[in-house]
């Protein structure tokens, strides 16, 4: 916690998980992270069964036929990680021989895992920093997917004391961190429950629309297709992973810098984030829905397979997940 200490004290929850996550010296996913699964501190979907990446890769012919016809089009993933959603979706499409006239580009912020995909890859996936980078090359047009993206940026934390809702800072008392709140003094397009409680903690990322701000402008044609944790309601749920170990409460502060923190997602503000900006929703609903859209042969594959039913059960991550589709006509 030397860190709150030399800022005076006391940060807001976003700066925490910020500096957490991304100090270039000292965040986990800028010099930490080594990898996700079996050998990683955490596991996502696309690391227990491909299903997802075969959803994804049919989701992209889909949008292709639809936007670009038989011209060439540029695949996008945000955050991409090791890359394992990103390979299981170029293989999907070339096991279909659908992969002609595709190219594809990862934009990853881990300078860990930027090398790792440019030594996978070797030159067949164009590594870039910034969406901003990755559309330019295209000229705009692209076809833009993530998984688990969202929910790594950085939220802000509000309880609900005393009607009205305030914002969560965190400091060091005696060497352990501790949590206290003060009057929310910015304004925040965010959607919020209907119904609270004293003390209702929800966790909003205001980051992400900044983020969607300065980076959607480029896009002149195409779709966005965004997965992760979360509903379409405000988001209650932030852990930490620690070699697959799930952390909650003031364990979250544990070990700055040497694991995950992540919050879940509030679609609904994502939707209006999108549509602000000149997005059309097409499709919003769970992982489960998505899968069973995508992948004809779903039944089967579950049948066959303990990890693709846990990955599209609407009880296990099929409904933990949620997915929007969004798209971008010409401008």
């Amino acid at each position: 916690m030397e860190f709150i200490r030399r800022c005076g004290g006391a940060v807001t929850f976003e700066r925490f998980m910020r500096e957490a996550l991304y100090h270039p010296d000292s965040g986990y996913y800028s010099q930490h992270i080594t990898n996700v699964g079996r050998e990683g501190d955490f596991s996502t979907t696309t690391t227990l069964n491909s299903i997802l990446g075969d959803a994804v890769a049919a989701w992209l012919v889909d949008q292709r036929h639809r936007l670009f016809g038989d011209t060439p089009c540029a695949v996008i993933e945000l955050g991409p990680g090791n890359g394992a959603l990103l390979r299981q979706v170029h293989q999907a499409l070339e096991k279909e021989k659908r992969i002609e006239g595709f190219s594809f580009c990862a934009v990853e912020t881990s300078p860990v895992f930027r090398a790792g995909l440019r030594r996978s890859f070797q030159g067949a996936v164009e590594v870039c920093d910034t969406l901003a980078q990755a559309l330019e090359l295209c000229d705009g047009r692209a076809l833009i997917y993530s998984n688990e993206f969202v929910d790594a940026f950085p939220a802000v934390q509000l309880a609900w004391r005393k009607d009205d809702w305030r914002e969560i800072y965190v400091g060091v008392d005696d060497g352990e961190p501790h949590e206290w709140s003060k009057p929310l003094l910015r304004g925040i397009d965010a959607d919020a429950p209907t119904r609270v409680r004293e003390d209702l903690r929800i966790f909003v990322h205001p980051s992400y629309h900044a983020w969607l701000r300065r980076s959607l402008s480029r896009l002149k044609l195409g779709a966005v297709l965004t997965i992760d944790y979360g509903k379409a309601y405000p988001s209650t749920e932030c852990r930490a992973y620690r070699r697959h170990e799930r952390l909650e409460g003031m364990d979250i502060f544990a070990h700055m810098g040497e694991q995950d923190v992540t919050c879940d997602v509030n679609f609904t503000d994502l939707r209006r984030w999108g549509e602000q900006l000149g997005l059309r929703t097409r499709g919003m609903g769970s992982q489960a829905e998505f899968l069973e859209k995508w992948v004809p042969d779903l039944a089967e594959r579950v049948q066959a397979s303990p990890a693709a039913a846990f990955v599209a059960d609407p009880f296990g991550a099929g409904g933990a997940f949620y997915v929007l589709e969004q798209v971008r006509p010409h401008v």
